[in-house]
């Protein structure tokens, strides 16, 4: 019983403290405010929706399972409307096969790399947004106690959400999008669905 109702304590004070840093840095008013010629950076949260892909080469089917990814991203507004933005974004996935010409059954370290370009359509604190972008994907797996195996492949992906600057320096933003990337001797693209929470300072 006190365990819980220290627990509920700490719950509160941590949404008071987090209430009182997002309403600590006054806005200003929404006709003066901009974003053209500001810089963002952010930590980003990212899950990965799983995918099959084809290698029909071998008479086999990947299943690459989701997963979470974490890092970090910088962006720059060209515009009010338009901004660039570098993300990387890294985690562990398991890739899993039963043929017997294309066996896998292993973990590895994933690290996605994009540059995109992002359309806020409204001017104001918040806006919905599309994004699209061009990168990689790293893929290294531990294949034997000796052996690692990595390849890096093209990548490219599409998205919308919302964009929200809750004050002059905090920005929160919700992308949910569409990636896609070609894996080495594979038939078909890898299509992995994704969400991505951002939140970071505006300067």
């Amino acid at each position: 019983m006190n365990t819980t109702i220290s627990g509920s304590k700490a719950a509160a004070v941590v949404l008071i403290a987090t209430a009182l840093l997002l309403g600590g840095s006054p806005a200003r008013a929404e006709d003066g405010w901009h974003r053209k010629g500001t810089w963002e950076t952010y930590g980003s949260a990212q899950y990965l929706f799983d995918d099959t892909v084809d290698f029909s080469k071998f008479g086999a089917r990947l299943k690459v399972d989701d997963t979470a990814l974490f890092g970090l991203g910088v962006g720059y507004h060209l515009t009010d409307h338009w901004a660039v933005s570098l993300d990387l974004l890294g985690g562990f996935n398991s890739f899993n096969s039963s043929s017997t010409q294309l066996a896998l059954n292993n973990d590895a370290f994933v690290l996605s790399v994009a540059v995109n370009a992002e359309y806020n359509y409204l001017r104001g604190r918040f806006s919905p947004l599309l994004r699209a972008g061009l990168g990689c994907y790293d893929i290294t797996d531990n294949a034997g106690y000796w052996t690692t195996y990595g390849e890096t492949d093209f990548s490219w992906n599409v998205g919308g959400g919302f964009r929200w600057n809750a004050t002059d320096h905090l920005v929160l933003k919700l992308v949910g999008g569409v990636s896609w990337t070609g894996l080495k001797n594979s038939s078909s693209a890898a299509q992995f669905g994704f969400v991505t929470l951002s939140i970071g300072a505006s300067f």
